[in-house]
């Protein structure tokens, strides 16, 4: 709704020439005056706005390395308050998946359950992948 004309193409934001605080890869840039004009970034989701608002979004492609792990929403050490319209951060469960954060670094196991942040995190997840032998019982979660 912001990358109109009437909204001064959202500030210039939707377009990667004209933005001035653009580390993520999403933008549709409308702005007919942009030496960038049409480029679309790699990130592509239905609504941007869910992008870095503290609610970490698992369906849809926002949880991708293209988007910045919901720029950066589904993981503890990563997701932010970014205003008073945003979510509270751990309102909605995180699901940890950036392999950069935090919770993810130093992993050298072959437990495959995803997102190895579950694992050994004081709550037992009883589903097989997690609460098996080869998870150490999530990480010892499950053990009495």
């Amino acid at each position: 709704r912001l990358n109109t004309r009437a909204f001064g193409w959202d500030g210039g934001d939707c377009c990667p020439d004209t933005c001035t605080d653009c580390h993520w890869q999403w933008y549709t840039c409308l702005n007919p005056n942009s030496s960038s004009y049409g480029a679309v970034g790699e990130c592509v989701v239905e609504y941007t706005s869910y992008l870095g608002d503290g609610a970490c979004d698992i369906a849809g492609g926002y949880n991708t390395d293209a988007c910045g792990w919901d720029a950066g929403d589904c993981c503890p050490s990563t997701c932010r308050q970014r205003g008073e319209d945003s979510y509270t951060c751990g309102a909605r469960a995180f699901f940890c998946i950036d392999p950069g954060a935090y919770e993810n670094t130093g992993y050298t196991g072959d437990c495959p359950a995803i997102p190895h942040s579950y694992v050994g995190d004081g709550y037992c997840d009883t589903d097989e992948e997690q609460n098996s032998a080869q998870c150490g019982w999530d990480g010892g979660d499950c053990c009495a």
